[in-house]
């Protein structure tokens, strides 16, 4: 599979804010697949997905600590094939 994950939202944020991302996957093989978004600060959200494309219920994230993360997605195919996605760096202050 093919990941991409776009910010949505500023990724310069003060402690408390939130981060809304829009993420997404292509893949040739026929699912189940599953999905892991690591919000970079030690919480993801994960699932399953029926088919390729947006991946719908992802909510924004709020984050509760000031530092520099790095969120990511990964998409992983019935074969067991991944693919991870670009990396997005939020600075939070």
């Amino acid at each position: 599979p093919s990941a991409s994950l776009q910010g949505t939202s500023s990724t310069s944020l003060r402690v408390g804010q939130s981060l809304s991302v829009q993420a997404g996957f292509a893949d040739p093989d026929n699912g189940p697949w599953r999905y892991k978004l690591d919000w970079g600060d030690g919480s993801s959200k994960a699932g399953n997905a029926s088919s390729a494309g947006t991946i719908a219920d992802i909510s924004p994230h709020v984050y509760t600590k000031a530092g520099s993360f790095k969120v990511k997605l990964t998409a992983t195919d019935g074969k067991g094939a991944a693919g991870t996605s670009n990396t997005i760096t939020v600075k939070v202050r």
